[in-house]
């Protein structure tokens, strides 16, 4: 039986989405109970802007342990959900949780901070993320993600619309970081991307014009296809990742 529904937890969400969720979550309750300790929502959802068309659905899975036999158990229903909606799924054993906390902690502090149950026991009260492997894991992923950036701009800059998809296409991932970092300085973790971008912005003094003109191309709600624009808002992203990288590296979270 379903701890809660999904959409007592966000009212944007649709009532037909709802139902498929849950559908998917009591699918998997019934073919692994005796195994299943837990099934979390978390992320996106869990904002009052989720937007079921542009953003993944992040469900993790617990299990008391997890072999090849149980995801060819798990294979029907998951092919099935992932056809209703954007799935992004995580499964996991019990025993895993903790250890892998160092080596996933933006993820796992977005899980920490974001999720709701919706079937089981909450075993990821439990689980604890340090500072110090959250900030070399923000500094260590932005200053990636700039790289990436940087070379992916020498390999497209004649096809400017596959740079605007580029940037667009992770955004939330970005988003993600930049609420690590908030929570890192502040202490306090936003709870939707509007706020992530007004708090960060104010907090680290970032451009916060070119962050909601991504987002707002990345939601549908804005179209950009002059080469020039495009260059324009590529420049100033990448100018504004290289400030909160180094924003980062400054961080002096241990005194």
């Amino acid at each position: 039986m379903l701890t809660k529904s999904v959409i007592q937890y966000n009212l944007q969400i649709s009532q037909t989405i709802s139902e498929k969720i849950d559908d998917f979550v009591q699918r998997i309750a019934t073919f692994t109970r005796d195994r299943l300790i837990a099934v979390y929502a978390y992320g996106a959802i869990t904002q009052e802007d989720f937007d079921v068309q542009s953003s993944y659905l992040q469900i993790m899975l617990v299990f008391k342990e997890v072999n090849t036999d149980l995801l060819e158990i798990l294979a029907p229903a998951s092919t099935r959900a992932n056809e209703d909606f954007r799935l992004d799924l995580k499964i996991i054993g019990e025993t895993d949780l903790q250890p892998s906390s160092d080596v996933f902690p933006i993820e796992f502090t977005n899980i920490k901070e974001t999720r709701f149950l919706l079937y089981g026991e909450d075993v990821f009260k439990k689980v604890s993320v340090t500072f110090e492997d959250l900030r070399r894991a923000c500094e260590r992923e932005t200053k990636q993600y700039l790289f990436q950036l940087r070379s992916y701009f020498a390999l497209h800059t004649k096809r400017p619309e596959e740079l605007i998809q580029k940037i667009t296409g992770e955004f939330e991932q970005f988003l993600l970081i930049l609420n690590a970092a908030l929570l890192l300085k502040t202490g306090d973790f936003a709870s939707n991307a509007s706020l992530i971008i007004e708090q960060a912005s104010e907090e680290f003094n970032l451009d916060e014009k070119v962050l909601n003109k991504i987002r707002n191309i990345h939601l549908g709600r804005e179209r950009v296809s002059d080469m020039i624009d495009i260059l324009h808002i590529y420049n100033k992203y990448l100018y504004l990742i290289i400030k909160i990288s180094r924003i980062i590296d400054r961080f002096d979270i241990y005194k």
